[in-house]
C-alpha cells in the first residue's frame, strides 16, 4: 500500500491523521512523509490495526493484512 492511499485510507475510516500520530507516539510531520513513500511501512499498518481495530471493519481488516 503506497502512503498516499495509507492516508486516504485512514481519513476515510474517519481517523485523524493526527490522532494516529499521537497514538504512534511520532510527530504529525513523519505521518505526512507517508504520502511520498512507494510502500508504507508494516509497523505502521501493524499499529492502525491494533490501535483501532474497533473502528475497522473485517474488509478494512482485510484490506490492510494484504497490503
Amino acid at each position: 500500500m503506497t502512503g498516499k492511499r495509507f492516508l486516504h485510507f485512514l481519513t476515510h475510516r474517519g481517523i485523524p491523521i493526527s490522532c494516529f500520530a499521537q497514538r504512534l507516539g511520532c510527530h504529525l510531520s513523519s505521518i505526512r512523509k507517508l504520502q511520498s513513500c512507494e510502500q508504507v511501512p508494516r509497523h505502521y499498518v501493524n499499529m492502525l490495526i491494533r490501535e483501532f481495530s474497533a473502528y475497522l471493519t473485517g474488509r478494512d481488516l482485510d484490506q490492510l493484512k494484504g497490503a
